[in-house]
């Protein structure tokens, strides 16, 4: 973890991570289980949410790893997971909230 954060703050991300990965053992390492890399927005780019290559992109569920994803028509053809209830338009909706503050 980075200096951003204070130890008593690296301690509480620590054990969510841990929490979150011991419920959702199969989920992407690179994306945290949400299906898209990040961009950070910055003064000359509005950043952007993109398929994470390592799931999504590769057509596993990125919560659970199963491959059943499904294309569904919620407005975009987004995908669903049969399995665990992964859903791409709710994982836009929460991961792109930072993008609509810039």
């Amino acid at each position: 973890m980075t200096d951003l954060y204070e130890p008593r703050e690296q301690e509480a991300i620590r054990e969510a991570t841990e929490t979150f990965y011991a419920e959702y053992p199969n989920a992407c390492r690179e994306c945290g289980g949400r299906g898209f890399a990040e961009t950070q927005p910055t003064r000359v780019d509005p950043g952007s949410l993109d398929p994470c290559p390592d799931c999504l992109d590769q057509g596993f569920c990125p919560l659970c790893g199963n491959d059943k994803l499904d294309d569904v028509s919620f407005g975009d053809n987004d995908r669903y997971c049969r399995v665990c209830g992964w859903c791409e338009a709710d994982a836009k909706k929460r991961t792109g909230n930072w993008l609509a503050l810039g």
